[in-house]
């Protein structure tokens, strides 16, 4: 194999290794605009009016796409008048991403929601490869959003390092999911950035 061609493999093969496991988003629409399908619960109509309390199997089920657990106080789901979620109004809660329809393998390209008020909590993610990753969270009002091409399987909302707590709240509106926009995969840009600098060392050779 000639010397340019080694020198643009080990190019391509040096960014993909570089590439960013998770990106963190402070703007909706820029998230918004990385996803392919894009899914958002408003916690509006799919739920029944005014405040009532769930148990995570039937806070689940209303939207059916995200998985709802909340963990300082057991099956304790608010949904709040004002259309907002909210674990207890006084604890942490896992959102996971496991079942939804736009699922890929073991979790969702993307996850966001608007933070409207509360603590400032920690957002603990597992990503689908089972590595994990924590972000402290924007306080409100404000948006926070995540996309990964190694998949979101659940974001816990509390302590540092996925601790639970029965202390604090966060309650958050318009939860969007989505899969990846269609664009070449990593290794598909690798293999064409490694043809077209072969192809320039090869013309500039010449």
């Amino acid at each position: 194999m000639n010397r340019p061609l080694l020198a643009a493999l080990a190019l391509a093969v040096t960014w993909t290794a570089t590439l960013p496991a998770a990106i963190i988003y402070n703007n909706r629409t820029v998230f918004e605009n990385t996803l392919g399908t894009v899914i958002t619960d408003d916690f509006g109509t799919a739920y029944p009016d005014m405040f009532a309390v769930y148990n995570n199997a039937v806070m689940s089920g209303f939207f059916n796409e995200t998985d709802f657990t909340s963990t300082g106080f057991a099956n304790l789901n608010i949904h709040l008048a004002n259309d907002r979620y909210c674990a207890g109004c006084n604890g942490s809660f896992r959102l996971s991403f496991a079942t939804t329809s736009v699922t890929a393998t073991n979790g969702v390209f993307g996850a966001g929601f608007d933070i409207v008020a509360g603590t400032t909590y920690v957002a603990f993610v597992t990503l689908g490869d089972n590595s994990t990753a924590q972000y402290a969270l924007p306080t409100s009002p404000s948006f926070w959003g995540i996309t990964s091409p190694l998949e979101i399987q659940s974001i816990h909302l509390g302590l540092t390092g996925g601790a639970t707590t029965t202390n604090g709240y966060l309650e958050i509106d318009n939860l969007t999911i989505g899969d990846a926009a269609n664009v070449p995969e990593p290794a598909t840009w690798s293999i064409l950035g490694a043809g077209l600098l072969a192809l320039g060392l090869a013309r500039r050779k010449r």
